[in-house]
């Protein structure tokens, strides 16, 4: 059997309401995750560079050097 007639004998299988109730939750979890990734690659451009400098520094120094030379980003940002 090939992983298409699988998928296709497990998607016939679902009732109705299941299939959307997984469908829904997977693109949640989907937004979710490419937010999270958006955020991680962000602070990976802002932080990268001083910890490429300071091989001695912490996360928690990279990041408050930041905010000390970028004052309006704020916490969050």
């Amino acid at each position: 059997m090939t992983t298409k007639e699988t998928n296709d004998t497990l998607l016939a299988h679902l009732h109705r309401d299941d299939f959307v109730r997984v469908v829904r939750h997977a693109r949640t979890e989907a937004n979710e995750a490419d937010a999270m990734r958006a955020t991680l690659l962000k602070w990976a451009d802002r932080l990268l560079p001083y910890l490429d400098d300071h091989s001695d520094w912490t996360l928690q120094d990279a990041i408050d050097r930041y905010h000390a030379e970028h004052p309006g980003d704020g916490p969050g940002a």
